[in-house]
């Protein structure tokens, strides 16, 4: 039976107590990750996999099982400069920073020992996964801001929540969103200093900044009851509605910023709407307290309709012609109100070519037409043209 993961035959050395221990990745392709749809906190739900769930984003970290040093993979070699001869400045200040470390071992152990199966020895599970990104928060104090830890305890945190909605560990759930929406304000506030880093907020997609302030608008909104003073949530309310606002106007400006986001920025443009005026009404009447106004985020959540990821995970095993055999060469398109089928595109030109550029334009569509997709478009010529 095919497997979900598999170890690295090398084992991999923690930086800060020198334990070495497997490092588990996932495997792609064979129909592993099979998406379904994309929530409106643009995380991915896929099928499961031989009876097992597949959550992609669990195997982006590395933990040490032994001192639970833990971080995103990209971090995990960099808490500080790696290389053959240090100075002895240099070698002072690792040392202390290993120290700093070691010495809330016993903390980092305490956090997580009331999730079960959790054993970093092991194949990763849903419990694992939730207590490495727990761990990871807790060390990304003790990385340089050049390395933008706020970013990455965001991105941390929202998985975190959304694992522990996934386990039914609600006080987890709560506390984990709660400081998503703290490390999502502070970075959607601020100048986008990502440098190239994805941003997600899931595995296998990268919604870039526009993606972090609709989350930030969107986790503002999953709070917005907390708040009974009618001015300050309507002031709360009127920045969440402009932030979706903006997003859809980038997105009908640009075809380069057409997809998910911009579908689920209108939705939830539409559906705080009777919020918004019902607000409005109040502060128009100088009515000061909304405790009878409510939104109720979750069960609006589980109400709302979702929509078909539109971005492919891009890994070294999972190429265009991997998911472009799950297309149906058959199947009516739709661009904005134009349909496109094989009889309509391209008639008079050789088979091949129009072969070619159907495939083209479906994935197109599923990606949005953005600029990394030019290196897969070409793989997906190459599979026709050899030479």
């Amino acid at each position: 039976m095919a497997v979900l993961s598999t170890f690295k035959k090398e084992p991999h050395n923690c930086p800060i107590c020198g334990n070495q221990f497997k490092e588990e990745f996932m495997l792609t392709g064979s129909m592993r990750q099979v998406n379904i749809k994309m929530t409106e906190e643009l995380r991915t739900i896929y099928k499961d996999f031989n009876g097992k769930p597949v959550v992609p984003f669990i195997y982006d970290l590395l933990t040490c099982p032994k001192c639970y040093y833990s971080s995103l993979l990209t971090d995990f070699d960099s808490i500080y400069p790696i290389k053959p001869q240090y100075t002895q400045k240099e070698s002072e200040y690792i040392k202390n920073l290993r120290v700093e470390v070691l010495k809330e071992q016993a903390t980092r152990k305490e956090l997580i020992a009331n999730i079960s199966s959790v054993n970093f020895d092991a194949e990763k599970n849903l419990e694992t996964g939730l207590a490495a990104y727990m761990l990871a928060i807790e060390c990304y104090k003790f990385f340089d801001e050049k390395k933008i830890p706020d970013t990455k305890r965001a991105i941390c945190s929202l998985r975190a929540a959304w694992l522990a909605a996934d386990l039914k560990l609600d006080d987890l759930k709560n506390k984990y969103y709660k400081l998503a929406q703290k490390y999502y304000s502070l970075i959607a506030n601020r100048p986008d200093d990502s440098e190239g880093f994805k941003l997600g907020p899931d595995w296998g997609n990268n919604f870039g900044f526009e993606g972090v302030r609709y989350i930030d608008a969107v986790l503002n909104l999953r709070f917005i009851d907390d708040i009974k003073d009618i001015s300050k949530k309507f002031e709360i309310l009127q920045n969440i509605r402009a932030t979706f606002s903006k997003i859809r106007g980038f997105g009908k400006a640009s075809q380069t910023k057409r997809g998910p986001l911009l579908k689920l920025s209108e939705d939830m443009f539409q559906k705080i709407q009777p919020l918004y005026d019902k607000i409005k009404e109040l502060v128009d009447k100088k009515i000061t307290n909304a405790e009878n106004i409510s939104f109720n985020y979750d069960n609006s959540v589980s109400n709302m309709t979702t929509v078909t990821e539109t971005e492919q995970p891009k890994t070294k095993d999972n190429n265009c012609e991997q998911f472009a055999e799950n297309y149906d060469d058959e199947a009516t398109l739709e661009f904005d109100d134009e349909k496109i089928t094989e009889d309509n595109i391209l008639q008079d030109i050789d088979e091949q070519i129009k072969k070619a550029a159907i495939e083209i334009v479906k994935y197109a569509q599923r990606v949005g037409i953005k600029r990394d997709t030019i290196t897969d478009i070409e793989k997906i010529l190459k599979k026709y043209f050899k030479n």
